[in-house]
Formats: structure tokens, sequence, C-alpha cells
């Protein structure tokens, strides 16, 4: 009987192992932040076989960016998806474009110094476009548009090639691995501490 496994058991343990030498900083830590993707990471980083299809960043009719999901209704306004420490009333569905957008929506040390000016020790990163891409009818252009933001690498990449995490998000954590936490949809990872 002692030669039985039991992964549970062992999950248990990697756990308690893991926890022990975790250090959770002082101070608030936020657990539903949103990035801003930037305009190119869908399109840069799809499998090439959808690329035609994938989601862009175009200027709307009334000046602003939106985001266009290929078969999804309407269109996503940057305005909305950084609205973070915007009054309410000064929202603006469009006319917003991305150059315009609070800087520490996507780039790091910009969200470092928000971070310590709203005094957060960490966040919970979760994609805003992504999560209506969650929502698309089609389960293979779904997959294809967030395997890469997700994990980086496509399904058919050589093990030498996974990552772990896309690009743009490896930059983004990487000035503060201890403080930005990246989860995708239901895929979940984080960057080394």
């Amino acid at each position: 009987m002692d030669d039985i496994r039991n992964p549970i058991l062992e999950s248990i343990a990697a756990a308690r192992e893991a926890g022990a030498e975790s250090v959770i900083p002082e101070g608030l830590i936020s657990a539903d932040s949103h990035v801003t993707e930037p305009p190119g990471c869908y399109l840069d980083r799809i499998d090439p076989a959808f690329r035609d299809r994938a989601p862009r960043v175009m200027t709307d009719t009334d000046g602003g960016d939106v985001f266009v999901i290929d078969g999804m209704p309407g269109s996503v306004p940057v305005g909305i998806i950084a609205a973070a420490g915007i009054d309410p009333r000064d929202i603006k569905k469009g006319e917003t474009k991305f150059a315009d957008l609070h800087k520490g929506g996507w780039d790091g040390k910009a969200r470092i110094a928000d971070q310590e000016r709203d005094g957060i020790a960490a966040e919970i990163i979760y994609p805003s476009v992504g999560m209506v891409i969650c929502n698309h009818p089609d389960a293979d252009y779904k997959q294809a548009c967030m395997w890469p933001i997700t994990t980086g690498w496509r399904r058919n990449s050589s093990p030498a090639r996974r990552t772990g995490c896309s690009a743009w998000d490896r930059r983004r954590c990487a000035r503060s691995p201890r403080r930005l936490r990246i989860s995708a949809g239901s895929r979940k990872w984080a960057s080394s501490a």
C-alpha cells in the first residue's frame, strides 16, 4: 500500500511548501484589475490562420479608437475599457484615442506608480477585450485569440518556445513581478516572484 500515490495529498503538500516561502506584501491587494490590451496584441500574436480576422483597433466614425472583433456585434470603444480613475460623468463611450489613455493601463512602470499612489501592494490583472472575446460563438476563433494572450505560445510551438505569458505582459510584469500578477480568462498564470 505504501507505493500508492495520492495526487491530492501531493498537491496539498506542494502548496504548503510553496506557501511557506511566499511573502505577501503589506497593503491592499486588488483582485479585479484590468489591463488595456495594446492595439497589436492580438494581431501580432494570433495563429496565422486567423490573422485576417484578429481583433484589431480601428478608428470609429466619431474619431475614437475601438477594438473590432470579427463575428461579434458592435465594437469595444477603448474609452470604456480604460476608465479607471475617471469620474463616471466624464467617461466617453467614443471619441477616445488609445494614445490618450492612462499609461498605467498597459505600461508596467506606470502601473507601479499608480499602485504607489493608490496604496495597492499587488494586483491580479485580467484582460478587458479578452473578456469580450470569451463570449465569441466560434470556439476555434476564441481559442486562437486567447491562446497567445494567456500563454504566449502557439499550440503547436516547440516546448523551447513556450514562455508562460505573452510578450507584452511579460514586459509589464518584469517591472515588478511580485506586484503584477496576470490572470487571463479561465487560464490562469503568474509571473515568477
